[in-house]
């Protein structure tokens, strides 16, 4: 098992991408959610894992549930995508001659952006998630 990083940023991406993969393996943690079923001992520890992170920070109590929530609901939000993406051939079927002649950059696209989920789409909008974090709560 991987120690966990000290930097706070590092440390939250570990945990956000620790949930990810717990869903991306287990589809069927994301029906859980619409249950309200509480939090397993593996949600919970990572909800501790972060806060831990998190406490390091010069953040209001509230603040710190703020930033938690945003995260969870990046990665849930990102998990519920992948889960019920369709797969690449029937997105590029989806994709009309007409789209592509009035919106030629869907030609362009990277094949791991048609397919509208990958590790690296993930990587991107998590690292903007903590950017925006880090602007909104950390630069008063």
């Amino acid at each position: 098992m991987l120690p966990e990083p000290s930097e706070w940023r590092e440390a939250v991406a570990f945990s956000a991408r620790k949930m990810y993969a717990a869903y991306a393996s287990h589809p069927w943690m994301l029906a859980v959610h619409t249950e309200r079923a509480p939090p397993g001992p593996n949600g919970v520890k990572l909800a501790k894992q972060m806060a831990r992170a998190l406490a390091t920070l010069p953040l209001e109590h509230e603040d710190v549930w703020q930033v938690q929530g945003i995260v969870n609901d990046y990665v849930i939000g990102y998990a519920f995508r992948t889960v019920g993406t369709v797969n690449a051939e029937d997105m590029e079927a989806a994709i009309a001659v007409s789209d592509v002649v009035e919106f030629p950059e869907l030609a362009a696209l990277p094949d791991n952006l048609r397919a509208r989920s990958s590790i690296e789409r993930f990587e991107l909008g998590l690292q903007t998630v903590l950017d925006g974090i880090e602007k909104r709560f950390l630069s008063r």
